[in-house]
């Protein structure tokens, strides 16, 4: 009982003094950052309850918030999009 009393107060200890270092940066400082393409996606219910997957809904709005990204880069503060490789498949 002693020794769960000591690691409760320790692990209180450390949980406090551990904020003001993750709060240190300035918003000011972080002048571009760049951005991975949005993934979306959307399912819409059917009868019974059932979740189905929109292929057409999920390409409209991945597309939808792709255009709001790239036209609203300044204000957002965003550089180039990230392109990521594509894995490949297996033949």
């Amino acid at each position: 009982m002693k020794h769960l009393l000591i690691l409760f107060t320790v692990l209180t200890m450390i949980s406090c003094g551990t904020n003001k270092s993750l709060t240190s940066s300035k918003t000011n400082e972080i002048e571009n950052v760049g951005f991975f393409k949005p993934l979306s996606y959307i399912q819409y219910i059917e009868k019974r309850n059932k979740a189905v997957f929109s292929d057409s809904l999920s390409a409209i709005s991945q597309a939808k918030v792709d255009s709001l990204l790239k036209e609203n880069k300044t204000a957002f503060r965003l550089s180039d999009e990230i392109l990521t490789m594509t894995p490949l498949t297996a033949e």
